[in-house]
């Protein structure tokens, strides 16, 4: 799916009345929101979450589309294992996007298979294999069976990604990733706006917000009535930056986020291709890109998200290695800030695990 424009409009002004972020023909879609917003509800008395078995920490968000969960889970997973809370901490997911699904197999991820001959990326999922990298990986529909197998394998800390809107466990603590540039959109639920749940739906289970990179929305002020709000800075690299011409290409939610990191970047951009979230590329795109980069002397550059699907073994998205650079976002936490999560996770819960303050 790609994000439509109108779900996030040039500026919103958090309490500004909806009627100013639709187009005229968006207010057909306001009912169906209503139906969305009363099937969410009917979820959510469906479920009555069970205690989790072992501390659990979400990081989610209450819009679709990229908000930026997988590196601020990547950024958490790192400040928790340098100060000691945990010492066999793990990663727990659905894992969009990957096939085939049966609902009920719990596939555990490490980052040793990434490097296995025959490895296939698709069947974990892009986000799981990016989260591999830094720790196990437990990735299933059923999070309380999966967080009961983390457990069984001898895990002490789970990072459970993108759960607000999942009812299972009862976690002890949950940070609301918020996108600076994007805010929150329009303020309206799928599909008249980008929001999955309410705000006010979605607070009895949040004990912070993370606000990644500068908060050009203003929300700031308006979100700290309700949680403390943690500052994240967003920190772009590119491996093997040439001065070449490039073709830009993403399956991202919300594609014009890459767009303008490469602008950002001065990269001298001839096309850009934006495909679905997660989306599987056919060999007919990979032949297609590369056919269309070369026919006009340029290199192809691509997410880390994307990468990891194009440079799977025995895949033909291999042969893009030579062609093809990688742009790479990683999340920083200031020593304030590190301090301040730490703190939010011992008082929910936490204080029995011992930290080293090195990382304070």
């Amino acid at each position: 799916m790609k994000t439509p424009q109108f779900w996030y409009p040039t500026y919103v002004t958090p309490n500004a009345a909806h009627n100013d972020h639709l187009p005229w023909w968006g207010y057909g879609l306001v009912p169906l929101a209503h139906i969305y917003h009363l099937g969410a509800k009917i979820h959510q008395k469906l479920h009555t979450p069970g205690p989790a078995p072992l501390p659990t920490l979400c990081v989610g968000n209450i819009v679709a589309g990229g908000a930026g969960k997988t590196p601020v889970a990547l950024a958490l997973m790192k400040l928790i294992l340098q100060s000691g809370m945990a010492q066999n901490p793990a990663f727990l997911t659905r894992g969009f996007g990957r096939h085939p699904t049966d609902g009920q197999t719990i596939l555990k991820l490490s980052s040793a298979l990434l490097s296995v001959p025959d490895f296939d990326p698709y069947i974990y999922g892009d986000e799981a294999c990016l989260l591999a990298r830094s720790a196990a990986v437990y990735i299933t529909a059923q999070r309380g069976k999966g967080a009961a197998q983390a457990r069984e394998d001898g895990c002490d800390f789970l990072i459970l990604d993108d759960g607000l809107q999942n009812y299972e466990l009862n976690y002890m603590a949950a940070f609301c990733v918020v996108d600076g540039a994007m805010g929150l959109g329009n303020g309206r639920l799928i599909p008249a706006g980008p929001l999955r749940q309410r705000l006010e739906d979605a607070l009895s289970r949040i004990n912070a917000f993370v606000m990644v990179g500068e908060d050009q929305t203003g929300l700031t002020p308006f979100l700290t009535q309700y949680r403390p709000v943690l500052q994240a800075q967003r920190r772009v690299t590119m491996e093997n930056f040439n001065p070449a011409a490039y073709v830009g290409f993403c399956g991202l939610g919300m594609p014009q986020k890459f767009h303008q990191t490469l602008k950002s970047l001065h990269v001298d951009l001839l096309d850009f291709f934006p495909y679905p979230d997660h989306y599987a590329y056919t060999d007919q795109d990979i032949d297609f890109l590369m056919e269309f980069a070369m026919a006009r002397q340029a290199r192809l550059v691509t997410t880390e998200k994307d990468w990891v699907k194009l440079s799977g073994k025995n895949f033909a998205g291999t042969k893009l290695a030579e062609l093809c650079d990688v742009v790479k976002l990683e999340i920083d936490f200031d020593a304030q800030t590190q301090g301040d999560i730490l703190k939010i996770l011992q008082d929910c819960g936490a204080a029995q695990f011992q930290t080293n303050g090195s990382a304070l």
